[in-house]
């Protein structure tokens, strides 16, 4: 029998022909654009000489120019981007350009040095108007970009003059702020961004939040930093840092540019950036006044400053011609700095629970900052000049709630209610065996009674749930040095030839479970499951369910199978691989490190099973080099898993930024189509082809689009407890955009704590030729296959597994390096993709075709 069209199966099938909900967004409409007055705008190139990294100074400098040196050529003022780009809504001067001689100072006896700022035109004058338009109706324009970034200059300029503490998008203030321990305090903020939609341009505002440092002395700072929440917060612990330590090396890290102010003498020296940092420092030699002087005898004689902590560590300034240091006793650091690194673990919690608003909250918050002086939309004169208008009120579009699949355990069915169902009383879909597996405790906190205790609780759980089960063929006790599992452990686990360890850990044990990670995905091909140590004293039948989902998937079980009229007809009922891509990189500012790229496919008409593969590659490259390689090995990975080689091809892409579309499109897809020829050519007749069946979407997450329920709605009306919208929500109009065809935003999973984000879904390429409704179920049904929750997720499960494989490998680094931030002293300068691959561990060949990473 021949099957349905999509088209067809969904004017058929109710299931697929979801309900409408009024959806309110952040978005906010531009009701004019530049027309006759600011249609047309001059690019400058600006330069500062010296450089100023700094945007808020340069700003500084840039605003006395006009404002106070410059009034006349500056008016109506120019806006500034903060890097290198200047537009101006007039030209400026007569010829092609003009420096200027600027000494931002109030104070006319300030010894501060001028500095040189230099204009020069850049090409042709801008009609924003005209590039505008052809965008949002998505035809060519050669300066469509320069035109966004026109307006998004124009529409930030107002804030951030009024605030020194900003980035990229958004702009943070003081008022509000809580301090949150460990040296820094959180600032409530705004991010905006000019984005086109269809038939016009808007604004997306979100709430942002910005991690600071506190102002304060820089050795009180470090204690806060390096030993928050421990005993020893004392300055003097300071002092027993060395140069191979992990606090020395972490404090280096956090403090490279920061900026702050000498306290001596009380007059101030000006505010300075941190180069590196060096221990002693009040012992630091240096010649002064033709003799060679400490630094402490130094503040002594000149400034009759008798440092208290001389054997401390100090600041550096300054290496060439020679060295400036600083004791940290006597820096101040300058207020409202952002931290730009990862935020530390510890302070998650705290970053949590400040950032986390309710909808209605957050959607009141967004529209204060719209409504008010903050961000200025009704009182900025650049976009008074530029007659650029917002409405105020945010956009109501309406949004479609796909109805949830059905989960299946066993011969029962399940429908999920807010995104989430029960596991209680269920079996699983394909039960795996809990045999031949070992127990490890690595605490000795832990009584070997309570151990005995949970392993019953765990065996309970996972015969009730189907698996074959018997208790551990041993448990073995290991005290932790440390310094990693000795060898004397690892070949006694070894020994017994388990086909699974679990292992009870401390409550920290950052290294240990790195350490056991290792040594089971690379070196022995074994898989693991960690315990912590509180969850053995609950020894709960909730916890012990939730960790038999990981334990059978790991052991080559189906926990669960969604059931989905797709299923039936269309792409989901013809072979198909669902592949999951991600691309991981160091911390920021590394350079010097590889980037990560893992792929995940599955092999399996349930779309519950996956293999792996995982590739290094130049630091910071988001295009996946080895992709042609990696997806031919998926490709004949499926090809015998399933004995067939006439399948589609359906690949989620993670971590793909709206300037790289064109780049994926041309170099991705390409690798795919090669790989695929190559695959196909041995399976094929002479002078046969079988073109690839491929479809290609990039998965958004990382986005400020949020979706409001209208007011009054309640629970009846699709809202979940959390205020949010229940899982199913899809938005696929007037905001979406309009330079890609098929594109939608998906809000997959219920809402636990704060305000929901939904996935962004762009449809690149799509051979298969499903209508975009169509592929808004796909999706959903994606995001119900994740094997570590009864519960769907909010992007698809194989975007989830590739991420997580992603954050796996980092542990794949011999111990001789550290990979993912500045603490490691012994790589290059320079990436060395071959110095990095000799040091990086595969994962064991036992373990590439099954889940051993969930």
């Amino acid at each position: 029998m021949a099957q349905r069209p999509p088209q067809a199966l969904a004017q058929k099938d109710p299931f697929l022909n979801p309900k409408t909900v009024p959806v309110v967004t952040n978005a906010f409409a531009i009701q004019t654009l530049p027309t006759t007055r600011g249609r047309v705008f001059y690019h400058y190139d600006i330069a500062f000489l010296p450089e100023i990294k700094q945007p808020f100074r340069a700003q500084m400098y840039l605003d006395h120019l006009q404002t106070v040196q410059e009034p006349q050529i500056f008016r109506p003022r120019v806006v500034f981007d903060g890097k290198k780009n200047v537009w101006s809504s007039h030209l400026l001067f007569e010829g092609p350009g003009a420096t200027f001689e600027v000494k931002a100072s109030k104070n006319p006896t300030s010894k501060a040095k001028p500095i040189l700022i230099r204009f020069n035109l850049v090409g042709e004058p801008i009609d924003v108007l005209s590039a505008i338009n052809s965008l949002v109706e998505n035809k060519a324009h050669p300066r469509q970009a320069e035109a966004v970034n026109v307006l998004q200059a124009t529409v930030r300029q107002f804030p951030i003059m009024q605030e020194q503490t900003f980035n990229a998008r958004s702009v943070f203030t003081n008022q509000g702020s809580r301090p949150i321990g460990g040296g820094f305090e959180l600032w409530r903020g705004f991010f905006q961004s000019v984005r086109p939609a269809p038939g016009r341009m808007i604004i997306n505002v979100d709430t942002s939040t910005g991690m600071v440092y506190s102002p304060q002395r820089l050795d009180a700072w470090a204690v806060e930093f390096l030993y928050y929440g421990e005993q020893r917060k004392n300055i003097r612990t300071l002092a027993h840092m060395s140069p191979q330590s992990v606090e020395f090396k972490k404090l280096k890290q956090a403090l490279k540019n920061l900026k702050f102010r000498p306290v001596v003498p009380q007059k101030s020296q000006g505010v300075r950036p941190i180069k590196s940092i060096i221990l002693e420092a009040g012992k630091f030699e240096f010649d002064y006044d033709g003799r060679m002087v400490t630094v402490a005898q130094y503040y002594y004689e000149k400034y009759g400053k008798q440092l208290q902590y001389p054997e401390l560590f100090g600041v550096v300034t300054k290496e060439k011609p020679f060295k400036v240091v600083f004791p940290a006793e006597i820096c101040m650091i300058e207020p409202g700095q952002l931290y730009k690194k990862a935020a530390p673990p510890h302070l998650m919690n705290e970053i949590l629970k400040f950032s986390s608003q309710s909808p209605a909250d957050r959607l009141r918050a967004i529209q204060r900052g719209v409504q008010g002086n903050f961000l200025g939309y009704s009182s900025s004169d650049f976009m008074s000049t530029a007659s650029v208008m917002v409405n105020p009120t945010p956009i109501t579009t309406k949004g479609k709630m796909l109805h949830p699949p059905f989960i299946q355990y066993g011969s029962n069915t399940i429908k999920p209610k807010d995104g989430a169902w029960n596991l209680l009383g269920q079996r699983f879909a394909k039960p795996g065996d809990l045999t031949q597996w070992v127990i490890v405790n690595f605490t000795a906190k832990v009584h070997w009674d309570l151990v005995l205790r949970f392993i019953d609780t765990l065996i309970d759980c996972c015969h009730k749930l189907g698996m074959r089960t018997s208790r551990p063929i041993n448990t073995v006790n290991i005290s932790f040095s440390g310094q990693g599992l000795t060898d004397r452990a690892l070949k006694e686990i070894v020994d017994y030839k388990p086909k699974l360890v679990v292992a009870v850990l401390p409550n920290e044990a950052a290294e240990i479970r790195r350490d056991l990670k290792v040594w089971g995905d690379t070196i022995y091909g074994i898989p693991t499951q960690c315990v912590r140590e509180n969850k053995i004293y609950k020894a709960n039948n909730q916890y012990c369910n939730n960790l038999a989902m990981k334990i059978n998937t790991k052991m080559h079980g189906t926990n669960s199978i969604v059931q989905h009229p797709l299923k039936q007809t269309g792409l989901l009922s013809t072979p198909t691989m669902i592949v999951g891509i991600d691309v991981g990189h160091a911390g920021a500012g590394i350079n010097n490190q590889p980037s990560i790229a893992s792929l995940v496919a599955s092999y399996d008409p349930d779309f519950a099973k996956y293999m792996t593969l995982i590739s290094l590659q130049k630091p910071r490259s988001e295009i996946i080099v080895d992709l042609k390689a990696m997806i031919m090995k998926a490709m004949q990975f499926f090809y015998h898993a399933t004995k067939v080689f006439k399948f589609r091809i359906v690949v989620f892409r993670d971590g793909v930024s709206e300037g790289e579309y064109d780049k994926v499109m041309v170099q991705e897809v390409a690798a795919i189509e090669e790989a695929w020829s190559e695959f196909t050519k041995p399976l094929l007749k002479e002078k046969e082809s079988l073109p690839p069946r491929l479809s290609y979407i990039v998965v958004g997450k990382r986005h400020h689009i949020r979706f409001f329920p209208a007011e009054g709605m309640s629970r009846d009306d699709f809202v979940d407890r959390s205020t949010n919208f229940t899982a199913g929500l899809v938005v696929d109009k007037e905001i979406t955009d309009p330079r890609v065809s098929q594109n939608f935003y998906l809000q997959s999973h219920g809402g636990i704590k704060g305000t929901s984000r939904s996935g962004h879904y762009i449809i690149l390429r799509d051979d298969n030729k499903f209508p975009t409704d169509l592929w808004e179920h796909v999706a959903f049904y994606l995001c119900h296959v994740y094997s570590r929750a009864s519960r769907s997720v909010s992007i698809p499960a194989p975007v989830y597994y590739a991420d997580i494989v992603c954050a796996r490998a980092v542990f794949y680094f011999k111990n001789e390096v550290t990979y993912g931030t500045e603490l490691s002293s012994e790589s290059p300068d320079e990436c060395d993709l071959d110095w990095w691959r000799a040091r990086f561990r595969p994962v064991h060949r036992n373990l590439r075709g099954g889940m051993f990473f969930v």
